[in-house]
Formats: structure tokens, sequence, C-alpha cells
């Protein structure tokens, strides 16, 4: 087997192993978790002004899934008497943080597009709602940096050690140098994945005491 080939192998490998780990330690708080925000009640008024005409709608809404959820970005749609959409405005609530199976109030502030008196009803919805993290702190992006190119470059020290030996004409052949070459790519994969095992079962332990 050519060395080089072998190299090349073993980093795609284990840099594709160790790369999630650093990257998804912490639990998903991508997905979208608007369908577990319910509006309970909403109301808006016009703030009196002499240059201009914004519109302030209040509300309550509650959390029904079974964590916290925080990032949750409402919609605001205002209809005529005719039903007829006339205006819109969507706004991210960035400081709300609802707990489970609690409720928050919100407050919205946007300009009038039409004339007051054109505005009769309103309807919000929520867009967005994400899970809030599971970590305490997210990991900075010097320590992802490190869980995922420390493979590479523990690799890369391996293969110049094994370059140097070959050119210093030791009496090992290079089949003998590849097979060591293996078998310390081998240990290296034991304690990654020893190291996922232990992230795991911290990011388990984590998601336990949010609860």
């Amino acid at each position: 087997m050519n060395l080089n080939k072998l190299l090349v192998q073993s980093i795609f490998l284990m840099y594709f192993f160790i790369f999630p780990l650093g990257v998804f330690a912490c639990s998903d708080t991508n997905n979208n978790y608007r369908d577990h925000i319910e509006i309970l009640d909403s109301s808006f008024t016009f703030s009196e002004s002499e240059n201009w005409s914004p519109i302030i709608t209040i509300g309550n809404l509650k959390n029904n899934f079974d964590k916290d959820l925080t990032g949750v970005v409402l919609q605001v749609e205002y209809y005529d008497e005719k039903n007829n959409l006339i205006d819109t405005f969507t706004e991210e609530q960035y400081s709300m943080v609802i707990p489970s199976s609690e409720t928050t109030s919100f407050k919205l502030r946007s300009d009038a597009a039409k004339p007051i008196e054109d505005y009769a009803t309103q309807k919000v919805t929520a867009t967005f709602s994400k899970l809030k993290s599971s970590c305490k702190k997210k990991k900075s992006l010097w320590k992802k940096a490190v869980i995922s190119w420390a493979p590479l470059f523990i690799i890369i020290f391996i293969w110049l050690w094994f370059v140097k030996k070959s050119r210093g004409k030791t009496k090992k052949s290079h089949l003998e140098m590849v097979e060591e070459l293996v078998e310390i790519n081998q240990e290296s994969n034991k304690q990654y994945e020893r190291i996922a095992n232990t992230l795991e079962n911290i990011s388990d332990k984590l998601n336990k005491d949010n609860t």
C-alpha cells in the first residue's frame, strides 16, 4: 500500500469523524419549534405623534413544549373592515426566554403604512422559535477549531516522522512502517470514540439538568 495514499485516507476518516464532535457537541438549537408557541391574546393601539403613527401591539403567549424556548419571531398582520390585509410587521424577541408550560407577554411596535382609520383587526403568529441552548456557554471558535483540526495535525506529524525515519535508511521496510501507522491510526480511532462517548454523556446530563 502506498504510504501517501494511506495518509490521505487516514486524514479524511479521522477529520470527518471528529469534526461533528466539535461543532455539534451542544444540543441542536436550530430546529423550528413555532408550533409549540400559542398566542393567547393580543390587541393593538396607536401612539399619538405629530409626524408619524406608530402601531403598538401587545399580548400574551404560552410555551406548550416540554423545554424552554427562545428566539421567538412574531409576525402581526393588520386587516381592514373587509378583512383585507393592509399591513404586516415581523420582529424577533431577542431577550425573550419562555420556560416550559409558562406564559409571557410581548410588545411589538411598528410604523403604520396606512391611515389609522383603515386598521380594524390584527392577527399575531409565531413564525420561528428554538430551544434554549442546553450548554451553559457555547464553545468558543478556537476550541471548536482545536477539536476539529487536531486530528489532521496529528496525522501530518506522524507522517512526517515516518518519512524522516524512512530517509534515514532504517532496517524496517516500508510495509512495516505502514503497519505501524495503521496500528497508530486504529488506536487513535479508539481514543476518539471514547471522547465521543464522553461528550455524549455530558450532553445528556446537561439536558437532564435543564429539564
